[in-house]
């Protein structure tokens, strides 16, 4: 008898924007704004239910800063 393997969908950890604003060091309102913006993509819970960002989208973000990229 063989087993069969069910796959799953990746796991994707969704933060609200409150949450999300503090993983980044940013206000809910710049969260907001960069949603609106089309900067960070957003999913929405139900129709009017809470908007949810996944870390992934948050972290691709991010990039390194390079000692010639900041002004003194």
């Amino acid at each position: 008898m063989t087993k069969t393997r069910t796959r799953r969908a990746p796991v994707r950890e969704l933060l609200s924007v409150t949450a999300a604003a503090e993983y980044l060091g940013v206000s809910k309102r710049t969260i907001r704004r960069m949603i609106h913006a089309g900067h960070l993509k957003a999913y929405r819970i139900r129709r009017r239910g809470m908007i949810r960002v996944t870390r992934t989208d948050l972290d691709d973000m991010l990039y390194e800063v390079k000692p010639g990229d900041v002004q003194p």
